[in-house]
């Protein structure tokens, strides 16, 4: 990585980026080579300002979410390594359920259990954080993330938007409408109240 790119993104995150770090310490599997860069971004705005940097800089991106099975060869990641277990907003209006990419599972299934509302249930035994959720559109052969959201969060290098279920995309395992590069910062699902 290039002087200048490391002293921007340096300044854009301060010690929520580290260079040369072994992956291995970021992901469930425990594998994984060195990045050249992990960037933990707290806010959808940081996001949008890392990758704006690597546009500008041409450094490659990979977004990771908080590294449940994940496969980092030894060889390490190129780039930046864009990591957003940090964005972690949760609330609830009503039936609908705002949560951002960092948010894991089990922090889900909990606040949806405390607060009566149901719709996710069968998403209670997949690893991972809400952003790894929508991007690979996780779930069992009944139901998937698709069938439980309203709406998708998406940062991009010249801002945010908030798309329809219905423009990200989906398929099974993945979502088209991050194609284009870019990244789930969060995500709106449609639930119910238990006590109806």
């Amino acid at each position: 990585m290039n002087p200048a790119a490391r002293a921007a993104l340096a300044e854009l995150l301060g010690d929520r980026v580290a260079f040369g770090v072994a992956m291995a310490r970021h992901t469930s599997l425990r594998v994984g080579g060195d990045a050249d860069a992990l960037a933990s971004p707290e806010s959808a705005d940081e996001v949008v300002g890392c990758l704006a940097l690597c546009r500008e800089h041409e450094l490659a991106l990979t977004a990771v979410g908080g590294g449940f099975n994940l496969l980092v060869r030894d060889g390490g990641l190129r780039g930046v390594v864009l990591r957003t277990a940090k964005l972690r907003g949760l609330e609830a209006d009503g039936t609908e359920l705002r949560a951002e990419a960092g948010v894991s599972h089990s922090q889900v299934a909990r606040y949806c259990g405390e607060r009566g509302l149901r719709g996710l249930e069968f998403a209670a035994g997949i690893p991972g954080s809400v952003g790894g959720w929508v991007a690979m559109n996780a779930g069992v052969p009944a139901r998937e993330m698709r069938d439980a959201l309203r709406a998708v969060v998406v940062a991009g290098p010249d801002g945010v938007e908030t798309r329809s279920g219905e423009a990200m995309g989906f398929r099974y395992r993945g979502a088209d409408g991050l194609a284009a590069g870019g990244v789930v910062v969060g995500a709106h699902f449609a639930l119910a109240d238990l006590g109806r």
